[in-house]
């Protein structure tokens, strides 16, 4: 340890010779503090750093990661292993087509030697299909009849069954509508339009609504029949959509619970 120094002994020249010794030691102070700071600096990114690298890594396990983000199993280095080999997957032939079309040689499209038929055997079976062509069945009725030479009524024959006067529209259009409609979420406007580019049937929206109009009522009976049966039944159970089955039943919920206490709507044990 330096001993101290009794300033108040010392001379003016010697403060100055003092000071001077001690100007080189402060630049070396200053450079140390500045060395100090780096190094502080450094050490707070290396304890962050290593407080990073010690942290649990986020995994679709223990984070809201999907799945696809999680660590993928190491593969061995090398090539990829060989895929496993299935046999070939195609559209069978149909049991029964319409007509079958046989193409054969009249002579070897190589050498141009006769080809006998005989000596001619498959060597490709396919199918092609194609949609017939669709367009309407129109069925025009006539209902003949006149005047009765006896009592003098006027009277007409009775229309065949299916063919009674009314909408010109028969029962497979109206229910191929409805299916459009209720089914696929067709509104009437695209309705009318695919009825007339697809089936060449010209058909007004107003056709159309007269239609879904018509099967209301039948509809509302098959609905009818099938609440009577799930509103018997011991148990009633939805999968994810919630089921209602009525007045004074709730949401989501069973209608009669079963004996084991099996009433919710998600529950997929129930049978």
């Amino acid at each position: 340890m330096a001993p101290e120094i009794d300033l108040s002994r010392l001379t003016v020249a010697q403060k100055d010779a003092l000071i001077l010794s001690l100007l080189p030691l402060v630049g070396q102070l200053e450079a140390a503090l500045a060395r100090i700071a780096a190094l502080e600096a450094r050490n707070a990114g290396l304890e962050a750093r290593l407080a990073d690298l010690e942290r649990p890594r986020k995994t679709p396990d223990n984070s809201s990661l999907p799945p696809s983000k999680g660590q993928k199993p190491e593969r061995p280095a090398g090539a990829k292993p060989p895929r496993l080999s299935r046999p070939g997957v195609g559209r069978a032939l149909h049991p029964d087509p319409d007509r079958v079309v046989e193409a054969r040689l009249d002579a070897c499209p190589r050498c141009a030697a006769a080809f006998p038929v005989a000596q001619q055997t498959a060597q490709q079976v396919y199918d092609r299909i194609e949609l017939p062509p669709i367009r309407p069945d129109v069925t025009r009725v006539r209902l003949f009849g006149g005047r009765c030479a006896c009592c003098g009524e006027r009277v007409s024959a009775a229309a065949p069954a299916g063919l009674e006067p009314g909408s010109p529209f028969g029962q497979s259009i109206a229910a191929l509508v409805v299916y459009l409609h209720y089914a696929h979420a067709i509104g009437l406007e695209r309705l009318a339009l695919l009825m007339d580019e697809i089936f060449s049937l010209g058909i007004s929206e107003g056709a159309i609504s007269n239609m879904l109009a018509r099967a209301r009522a039948p509809l509302l009976a098959a609905a009818a029949t099938i609440q009577a049966v799930v509103t018997a039944s011991p148990v009633v159970c939805s999968d994810e959509t919630p089921a209602f089955a009525g007045a004074g039943s709730r949401r989501g919920s069973a209608a009669k619970p079963a004996g084991n206490g099996c009433s919710s709507a998600r529950s997929r044990c129930c049978t």
